[in-house]
């Protein structure tokens, strides 16, 4: 029986808020902001560690509405403006995932 080959996909967004909130601020001797790039980075780098997949892709979110905005117009009016230091951080991230050879697949919403 051959063996089953893995897939992992991973929610950047989501990991990308998660390493931004674990760890401290970290910056390059230019005063680059790189936190949430070097704990995405360490992330990946355990998941490939320990679930060893065939196949690997990160997920995104991109600008524009979804369905929950038509439904509820006050849909997210709370939240708090983003951090602009940390969605600085995804054009390093993006230069990571390729250095992993990791592609990355954008979708709406």
């Amino acid at each position: 029986m051959k063996p089953k080959e893995t897939i992992l996909l991973l929610d950047g967004n989501a990991l990308l808020h998660r390493a931004w909130h674990a760890i401290p601020p970290l910056t390059t001797k230019d005063g680059l902001v790189v936190n949430a790039a070097y704990g995405f980075a360490m992330i990946v780098e355990k998941m490939i560690e320990l679930q060893k997949p065939e196949y690997m892709a990160v997920a995104w979110d991109v600008k524009g509405g979804t369905f929950r905005d038509k439904l509820f117009e006050a849909y997210k009016a709370q939240r708090e403006k983003k951090e602009q230091e940390l969605y600085d951080q995804i054009p390093i991230i993006q230069k990571i995932l390729d250095a992993f050879g990791i592609p990355s697949i954008e979708v709406k919403g």
